[in-house]
């Protein structure tokens, strides 16, 4: 399918709803943080664990 210029393929834009994700997502915020400070200072962790920990 084509489009002129100017027109979008998407017209009704990306949908808004994410469902219950990002209550979810705030409820384990603590926790997830939390954990990833466990694995960044855990000496015996990969150092990419602890790498990827660090950037999380």
């Amino acid at each position: 399918m084509t489009w002129e210029k100017g027109q979008s393929g998407n017209p009704a834009g990306r949908p808004t709803n994410h469902g219950n994700v990002r209550d979810i997502a705030r409820q384990h915020t603590t926790e997830a943080i939390s954990v990833l400070v466990e694995v960044m200072r855990d000496e015996s962790a990969a150092p990419t664990a602890r790498t990827s920990a660090a950037q999380g």
